[in-house]
């Protein structure tokens, strides 16, 4: 998780410097997040018939599911695609900013 927040701000901060329109990253937003959507759903057709056989109709995608699944996929491209976006929002947890710190004494003291 660490890493990743990392990445985010980076990648967000890099952007913003070389580009900063938001439009354009709106779209690219789209165009990066899609093929992994895609691969999440290829893996679930693959292995759902594969797991109701093996663990019964328990594992067999419902309406229901398709539908918190889509939420889950728009809201996020959603909220990164608007204008007032940043990454340097995020509320990071107490526990992850402690070992970030003592992360970073231990690089300092290597270096």
């Amino acid at each position: 998780m660490l890493e990743e927040i990392e990445h985010r701000l980076v990648a967000f901060d890099l952007y913003d410097h070389l580009f900063g329109d938001w439009l354009y990253r709106a779209r690219m937003c789209w165009v990066a997040q899609h093929p992994m959507a895609k691969f999440i759903d290829d893996c679930t057709a693959i292995m759902m018939p594969v797991n109701v056989e093996r663990f019964g109709e328990a594992c067999r995608m419902t309406t229901g599911h398709r539908v918190l699944r889509l939420i889950s996929r728009v809201v996020p491209r959603v909220t990164s695609m608007t204008p007032w976006y940043s990454p340097h929002r995020y509320e990071i947890p107490a526990t992850v900013e402690k070992l970030s710190a003592r992360l970073s004494a231990e690089a300092s003291a290597v270096s």
